[in-house]
């Protein structure tokens, strides 16, 4: 089974949304009974889309439970000669705009200022130095950033 790395932090997240998911799952299996009490269930369009609906609530569930099974949580270390998973970076891109975020591990919540490791720029820039110039592939799109600064990570309860 493949391991995927969480920071604390994104366990958390990973935790909160597995509950959410069950929240929802339940809310809509409670929908789908209501829908079809004392009808025709196979007539009856609302019993029809709730069964549809419990169904990928279910899938989620069990893709999250599964990565939930196979989560490592690593806690960062202080430092801030490379890129590494829990730092802070500033990137910069050929067009010299700037970007800073927080290189995460695995990332199920949505989120601006978190990048994962596992995606193209988290892939690209780990490991790297400030100053360093890295590519990073999109597609056949070839993107070049240079590491602007490695700030190390904080360790604080909130974000």
């Amino acid at each position: 089974m493949t391991q995927y790395i969480f920071t604390p932090e994104g366990y958390q997240d990973l935790k909160d949304l597995i509950c959410e998911t069950k929240k929802r799952l339940s809310r809509a299996t409670k929908e789908k009974a209501r829908a079809g009490s004392g009808q025709d269930t196979w007539h009856d369009e609302g019993f029809k889309m709730g069964v549809v609906e419990e169904a990928m609530i279910s899938r989620r569930l069990s893709e999250l439970e599964q990565l939930y099974a196979s989560a490592r949580v690593v806690e960062p270390k202080k430092q801030c000669e490379k890129v590494y998973l829990g730092v802070r970076v500033v990137i910069e891109h050929e067009d010299k705009s700037t970007f800073k975020f927080i290189l995460d591990g695995y990332v199920v919540k949505e989120s601006t200022d978190r990048v994962s490791v596992y995606s193209p720029l988290g892939k690209a820039i780990t490991g790297a130095k400030k100053g360093e110039k890295r590519v990073m592939w999109l597609g056949k799109e070839k993107k070049v950033i240079t590491i602007k600064r490695i700030l190390p990570p904080k360790r604080s309860k909130g974000r």
